[in-house]
């Protein structure tokens, strides 16, 4: 989500386009479909993920800045991610590294 995000990851592996939430929504419906639930994700690390990506900006990278964890920082990680995964359950979060969106083809 949103093109202000833009890594090297993206770079690395082509992606065109970064959206937002409300455009992705309205291509959604704009070709029938209708849109049930969406919520932005990543959204309680992305203060991490942004310092760090700033960080990374003053090195010079050519891959993409994915990579293996230890067990010992995943694990607080995951737990942080199901918290979110509750938490959009109830309320769609403002904004987020990604998102995800529920919709179902309209049949006439």
């Amino acid at each position: 989500a949103f093109e202000m995000f833009r890594s090297y990851h993206d770079e690395r592996v082509h992606t065109g386009r970064r959206f937002r939430l409300g455009e992705i929504r309205h291509l959604l419906r704009d070709t029938g479909f209708s849109v049930e639930h969406g919520s932005y994700r990543i959204a309680l690390l992305l203060p991490l993920i942004l310092l760090l990506r700033n960080l990374r900006a003053f090195k010079t990278a050519h891959h993409s800045d994915l990579r293996p964890i230890s067990v010992f920082l995943n694990t607080p990680l995951l737990f942080l991610l199901r918290c979110e995964n509750m938490l959009t359950r109830l309320i769609p979060l403002p904004c987020g590294l990604s998102f995800y969106v529920i919709a179902r083809k309209q049949v006439h």
